[in-house]
């Protein structure tokens, strides 16, 4: 078969997992699509050959059907972010169950996953990790918008700790964002967008570019660029103020396929970069450059019975602040290898291994400030797959083991089950334990955050005697699922031990920029807190393409030992989406959200809802045009409460085109 040629997508009768484990790994080195559309369903057991169906690669080790996914599995396909005007992804992972986005100073949002905090939520671009420079570069969206949009193919979430699997920053759960793979002819696609608000500021443009396709016999490529400017929001009740960020970013990313030998093989180059400039006029002039890259190497191997990858990257993320004449540097090497041996048609068994060293410092004025720290994280992980009662019963045992160069090892289990009562009816149940050691900031005695934060005047210490935080999670739902309508519930609560909080101690800080009183806070172990809940969803599909779908939250969280609330974890989410085509070519959408109240600062800050709509035409099979307005009402949640922390960005217009070959 020339390479990159798209295979059959047909395996061998459901009983040979054998088989279809190769047929399934000849596509992945291929680098063949895999259907991920929500009516995408394997045929008939009556028939000889069944289609593979939708294939997921996070949450386990090994590949699998997306009916065999762990629970709290969502998936955001293709088509719904190229629907959205979206410019990172944090708007996107908002409309899950179980997720939301902690909007930050300046209008960036950070992930929440069923109440745990951004430094608990790992993100990974293909499987391998972004470094998590969201808890080291304080008010810092970074890892949001590390990927055009236009180059990804779907973001997989899983909303359990996978820390038996990915290791630290795991704890609550973890992102990966599948790229657009080359296939066996070019492709690719050129967009912009252009939208404003009502308001003076606002107007934002942004433009993409995105190729892929064959370099040769044996080899192929991918590329994408992405530019986008945002003009800052001024705050309407104090217009000397910013209620939004300006933000100008240039991204890319660019990846180089080849087979070394036929078909058993591949090996990928990859390298991505992201350089972002922030301005947010508050309490001062805030003046932020970001910038970020990775780059390394990945090989696989597919034999009859096994099949290995091993990867090779480095990461580095800087971010300096000129008003502040400061600048953070954070770098990571990683080395990553895995194996997974098919030693029966029913069972697999993965080990895998990595090694990881991460260094931070910061300067001002170009003398150290927090002199380089630096800590070594190793990782062993022995995880088995079996399929039991004519593979009904999918049975998942894994267990890692974390050693750290500040902290004693630690060791993280999973036991996950799924039944299948029918094709269509399953039954799944998890129990996981995550962890995750304090970053290197934190843990600094010499680490002092004299940055008006948003949660009023607070000067942030470091603490040295922090210990790694814990978690142990249980889930059980149940889901129904056809080619026309899915329904699901999950129940889950977690338990996690020495969470990580900044909160007052006694005794006044220094005043670092004028005569107010600041407070002297301090990062501590908070002994023990949960989070528990239940996600509700549902979603009918006509057969005429229009289609209705929608999720329900309802979240506890609390310190269990001072008896009190965690603050910002709205207590009840809701999303709802409708989509119709009224005619040929076109797709109308409205949305909408509900956030309900939450505790911040003593405060009990109210819910609100918003409202957005769009509509998309196609012209024929290259050009699609896009309009839309987003916060139809023009929310604005200072005017609803002076206590919100953040704002929410006021009716917004937009329109788009997209061309594709």
């Amino acid at each position: 078969m020339p390479a990159f040629q798209l295979p059959s997508q047909h395996s061998a009768p459901r009983g040979s997992r054998r088989v279809r484990a190769a047929t399934l790994c000849t596509a992945l080195i291929a680098g063949a699509p895999i259907p991920v559309s929500f009516t995408a369903q394997a045929s008939s057991d009556h028939s000889e050959n069944h289609v593979l169906g939708r294939i997921l690669v996070t949450g386990t080790l090994e590949q699998i059907r997306y009916e065999e996914a762990p629970g709290g599995y969502s998936e955001i396909a293709s088509d719904t972010i190229r629907q959205r005007p979206v410019t990172s992804l944090d708007s996107l992972l908002s409309e899950l169950p179980g997720a939301d986005v902690r909007r930050e100073r300046g209008g960036g949002g950070v992930p929440q996953i069923r109440g745990l905090d951004r430094e608990h939520t790992l993100v990974l671009i293909n499987g391998r990790r972004i470094s998590n420079t969201d808890r080291l570069f304080p008010h810092a969206n970074f890892r949001m918008g590390q990927v055009p949009p236009a180059a990804i193919e779907r973001i997989e979430v899983v909303r359990n700790p996978a820390s038996s699997v990915y290791g630290a920053d795991a704890l609550g759960g973890a992102i990966n964002i599948i790229t657009r793979p080359p296939r066996d002819e070019w492709s690719g696609s050129l967009g912009a967008r252009f939208g404003s608000t009502e308001q003076s500021g606002g107007t934002e443009q942004n433009y993409t570019l995105f190729g892929a396709g064959p370099l040769g016999e044996r080899s192929a490529g991918m590329v994408t660029l992405d530019f986008t400017h945002a003009a800052a929001i001024p705050n309407r009740n104090d217009p000397q103020r910013d209620s939004t960020e300006e933000r100008e970013a240039v991204s890319g990313f660019a990846s180089l396929h080849f087979e070394p030998t036929q078909q058993d093989q591949e090996v990928e180059l990859f390298y991505s970069a992201v350089q972002e400039d922030r301005h947010f006029n508050d309490v001062m002039d805030l003046d932020r450059d970001l910038f970020q890259y990775t780059g390394g190497i990945r090989h696989r191997y597919f034999a009859s019975s096994w099949r290995s990858q091993v990867d090779l990257y480095r990461s580095e993320s800087r971010s300096e602040e000129h008003n502040l004449k400061r600048e953070d540097r954070y770098a990571e090497e990683t080395l990553q290898a895995q194996a997974t041996y098919y030693w029966l048609p029913t069972q697999e068994t993965t080990v895998a291994a990595n090694l990881r060293r991460e260094r931070y410092r910061r300067d001002r004025d170009g003398q150290p400030d927090l002199h380089e720290r630096s800590a070594d994280h190793r990782g062993a992980v022995l995880e088995q797959r079996s399929y039991w009662l004519d593979e009904r019963w999918i049975t998942t045992l894994g267990i890692r083991i974390d050693g750290h160069s500040d902290y004693a090892s630690q060791n993280s289990a999973r036991v996950g089950s799924v039944y299948h009562f029918t094709d269509q009816l399953r039954l799944k149940a998890d129990y996981a334990e995550g962890y995750t050691a304090p970053d290197l900031r934190r843990t600094s005695p010499d680490y002092v955050f004299t940055h008006p934060p948003s949660d009023g005047n607070v000067v942030r210490h470091g603490n040295p005697d922090l210990s790694p935080e814990q978690v142990k999670s249980y889930s059980a739902g149940i889901e129904f699922e056809d080619r026309q309508r899915r329904a699901a519930a999950t129940w889950f609560r977690n338990e996690i031990s020495n969470l990580i909080e900044a909160s007052a101690v006694d005794g006044l800080a220094s005043p670092p920029y004028d005569d107010e009183i600041w407070e002297r806070w301090e990062y501590q172990n908070i002994n023990r807190a949960v989070t528990n809940g239940v996600e509700l969803e549902a979603a009918y599909a006509w057969l005429n393409g229009h289609q209705i779908r929608g999720n329900y939250t309802y979240l506890q969280a609390f310190d269990k030992d001072r008896d009190v609330d965690l603050q910002r974890r709205p207590e009840h989410r809701l999303n709802a989406v409708a989509e119709v085509t009224p005619w040929h070519g076109a797709r109308v959408n409205l949305r909408y959200q509900y956030t309900g109240e939450q505790q911040f600062g003593g405060h009990t800050l109210p819910g609100y809802s918003v409202f957005h709509t769009g509509i998309s035409q196609a012209f024929g099979t290259h050009l699609t045009v896009q309009a839309g307005v987003e916060n139809l009402t023009d929310l604005q949640l200072q005017e609803l409460d002076e206590h919100f922390p953040f704002e929410q960005r006021g009716r917004f217009y937009y329109a788009a085109a997209n061309w594709q070959w």
